[in-house]
């Protein structure tokens, strides 16, 4: 029985030795890997085009002032806005500031076309009082963590009277959403748990969208609720517009397969009594389909920036 035992041990320890040797191995040879595709990675020239590390490891990544990359420039802030001569709210001003990623950046549409810009001006076309200052701070591959620390550190110094943030879906996903820009500024803690964690994903049925959120739904709603409370500590007023996955397969929004995340999100917001507009309800009213008013799933085209646009202008009259 002791021997049994005893080579019970070995085996279990041979086993566990081998297996380290091999993670061992396996990161080796990925660090190598790494180092190599990273170069590379820089080497494409979009880094300092516009694009430049963050000195703020949460944000990870930022736009240098007066950045350009195609037909996106940006201002002495670093965000496609105008360029405001300093952060000062003027006089008879009521500023609005949305944050988020490559929707609120405008990606594919042109500078005039982006929904905050359209918003500004259908919103200020019969209105009485202040006249209402649209700002954008849109970073293309920003999750919501990113996008709490940039609203924390680049947003509220502008003194907006409102800040909302604009919720993609894909917001809780901290890794792949952005392509491979998260991986380029912060090493992965493990290459072998990274692979693990993708292959664990590949091999399941469940949409990627849906895969996330439910993997880090608790941590983003406890962001959103630091957002809400750290935005209304400097008296402000703070909302979330969320935006709908444009299924472009799809004829129209009755079969929508992501329409219980949207509940839940709704559920938590309206729990916390932060205010908001779901966005899926505006696109599933009109009688076109999601690719009438898409560039891709994740990203409006003229026609969808538009009628986000008269979507929010309307709840300012």
């Amino acid at each position: 029985m002791r021997n049994r035992l005893k080579n019970l041990r070995l085996t279990l320890v041979s086993i566990f030795l081998s297996l380290a040797i091999l993670i061992l191995g396996f990161e080796a040879v990925e660090n190598i890997k790494y180092a190599q595709w990273r170069k590379e990675f820089t080497a494409y020239g979009w880094l300092n085009k516009m694009t430049v590390p963050s000195r703020d490891p949460l944000m990870m990544w930022e736009y240098r002032p007066y950045g350009v990359a195609g037909d996106i420039k940006v201002n002495r802030y670093g965000f496609r806005d105008f360029d405001y001569p300093n952060r000062e709210k003027p006089g008879n001003v009521y500023r609005i500031a949305f944050a988020g990623d490559s929707i609120i950046l405008g990606l594919g549409v042109k500078f005039d076309e982006m929904f905050v810009r359209q918003f500004e001006m259908k919103a200020n076309r019969h209105r009485r009082g202040p006249v209402i200052q649209a700002l954008d701070f849109g970073i293309d591959g920003y999750n919501a963590i990113q996008v709490s620390e940039m609203i924390r550190t680049r947003v509220i110094p502008f003194s907006p009277d409102r800040i909302v943030y604009v919720m993609c879906l894909n917001d809780f996903d901290l890794t792949e959403s952005a392509g491979s820009k998260p991986r380029y500024f912060q090493k992965p803690k493990s290459f072998f748990f990274e692979r693990l964690d993708r292959l664990r994903r590949q091999m399941t049925d469940i949409p990627y969208d849906l895969f996330y959120y439910r993997k880090n739904k608790k941590l983003i709603f406890r962001t959103i609720l630091e957002m809400s409370t750290m935005v209304r500590r400097e008296n402000m007023d703070f909302e979330v517009l969320i935006v709908p996955v444009f299924f472009r397969r799809s004829a129209d929004f009755r079969e929508y397969p992501l329409r219980q995340i949207h509940k839940e999100v709704d559920c938590f917001l309206r729990s916390q009594g932060i205010r908001f507009y779901d966005l899926l309800e505006t696109f599933e009213a009109q009688p076109q389909g999601p690719r009438y008013w898409s560039l891709d799933p994740y990203h409006p085209n003229p026609a969808g920036h538009a009628l986000i646009a008269e979507r929010l202008a309307s709840e300012e009259k």
